[in-house]
């Protein structure tokens, strides 16, 4: 600052004129692996667990089909106790009974 020249005027509010701070670095963690031995498998466990998982996956794939054809049956049980009969799937009933129905439909539901 040139001792001949004025003080300069302050800066107005709201401008700043310090430059802003260096944004601070964060120091990266240190990740430690945390061993327990209760989950851990032993060598034995490994080797077995790798030789047999596809039919392990094989094995779970049928339970879950199983499980899943029960609850397919139990539904196809309730339609067929509860639900309407379908007519399109019906190929014992003559042709007529068909369009009979279809006509007493019609009179009942205009």
């Amino acid at each position: 600052m040139d001792l001949d020249q004025p003080p300069s005027a302050p800066a107005p509010e709201g401008t700043d004129t310090k430059p802003p701070a260096p944004a601070k670095i964060r120091k990266k963690k240190n990740v430690r692996l945390l061993l327990d031995p209760r989950t851990e498998l032993t060598n034995d466990e490994l080797r077995n667990a790798r030789d047999n998982y596809v039919a392990d996956q094989i094995r779970l794939r049928r339970e879950a089909e199983r499980e899943q054809a029960k609850k397919d049956a139990a539904e196809q049980a309730r339609n067929l106790i509860f639900a309407p009969p379908s007519m399109r799937k019906c190929s014992t009933w003559p042709l007529s009974h068909l369009k009979l129905v279809t006509v007493i439909q019609l009179r009942l539901n205009p």
